[in-house]
């Protein structure tokens, strides 16, 4: 089930033979229970409508004036659906720009450099990739100047090591985050 929050800008994705349909671009103005207000003309469920803009004014992201290579960061301003380009980006030195593209700045990871003592600790969890299953930390060692992570199985309790670029790259955490360190956002 889709979730909408006042302000965001949505698509209905309606048959045109209902009366309901619009093909262009709406804001929810409202909401009441599982219905949302379009515009304060009809009311829609959550599951007749996509998300076109779910950005807040002032949000860090990404966007491309033509290309979809060719991205620059800056600040979301507003979306304004009648113009090609309906993203409205706030650059570092005050301009506006209008853009055809956007995203999210997603987060970047690295391996981490030397294991955590909270993951024995706390007997952390990871789970390999794409993969059902769970492994437990239960240590961890250096070997020949490299730091291998001791894990068991939850269901075998075999044991198996992994080294911390082994755990970045085809281990995740149980809630799915990546098992390596947050790279710092360097100011563009």
């Amino acid at each position: 089930m889709n979730k909408f929050k006042v302000g965001d800008w949505v698509r209905c994705n309606l048959e045109k033979s209902n009366e309901r349909y619009f093909e262009g671009v709406r804001q929810i103005t409202g909401k009441q229970g599982m219905a949302y207000c379009v515009d304060s003309k009809y009311v829609y469920m959550a599951n007749e409508l996509y998300l076109v803009c779910g950005f807040v004014k002032g949000q860090d992201i990404e966007a491309s004036v033509e290309y979809i290579s060719s991205w620059f960061k800056g600040e979301f301003y507003s979306y304004d659906p009648t113009l090609i380009k309906p993203f409205l980006i706030l650059r570092k030195d005050g301009t506006i720009t209008n853009c055809i593209y956007a995203r999210t700045i997603e987060p970047e990871y690295k391996p981490y450099s030397e294991p955590k003592l909270e993951w024995i600790n706390e007997q952390k969890t990871i789970k390999a990739k794409g993969i059902d299953g769970f492994h437990t930390i239960y240590g961890c060692e250096k070997l020949y100047n490299n730091w291998i992570i001791l894990i068991r199985d939850n269901e075998t309790n075999d044991e198996d090591i992994v080294s911390l670029l082994q755990m970045f790259n085809c281990w995740e955490w149980q809630d799915n985050s990546p098992c390596g360190g947050l790279v710092e956002a360097n100011n563009e």
